[in-house]
């Protein structure tokens, strides 16, 4: 099969062998739509970030009491260690702690270098029924 197509090769004027290739260059590939190289570089990021956080994790449960270390969640994220909490009364209370003490502590004890801890407040809104933005009456409205 390939001498066969060498042989027409080889019978093509130079003209029709040019068009050929730029035939075979300007055709668009078939591009891949599947999910499995986007699911491939996800599954690296959430492995590396897990190996990441899971020593943090254990020093950070170590220093914290258990009452306000079961209600966050810890990142690292460019060597700043963010620390999302419920309400603002985990968030006093852990921002007390880390300032007695507790954030040199888990900089120290830590496997991986942190720079800084960021405490950040991880609420969930509510979300309005219905399609409007807000329920009070607009000044420009004059339709009373």
């Amino acid at each position: 099969m390939d001498s066969d197509r060498r042989a027409a090769r080889d019978r093509m004027t130079p003209a029709v062998r040019r068009l050929e290739l730029l035939r075979a260059r300007r055709t668009s590939q078939g591009r891949d739509t599947s999910l499995a190289p986007t699911m491939a570089g996800l599954r690296r990021h959430l492995e590396k970030q897990a190996s990441q956080t899971d020593p943090l994790r254990q020093t950070f449960d170590n220093l914290v009491p258990t009452e306000l270390a079961s209600r966050c969640k810890i990142r690292l994220d460019k060597g700043v260690l963010r620390v999302g909490v419920a309400d603002s009364s985990i968030r006093y209370a852990l921002d007390r702690l880390l300032r007695a003490g507790i954030r040199d502590q888990i900089i120290r004890q830590s496997q991986i270098p942190i720079r800084d801890i960021k405490l950040e407040a991880k609420t969930s809104r509510p979300r309005r029924a219905g399609g409007r933005a807000s329920t009070t009456r607009s000044t420009n409205d004059r339709s009373s």
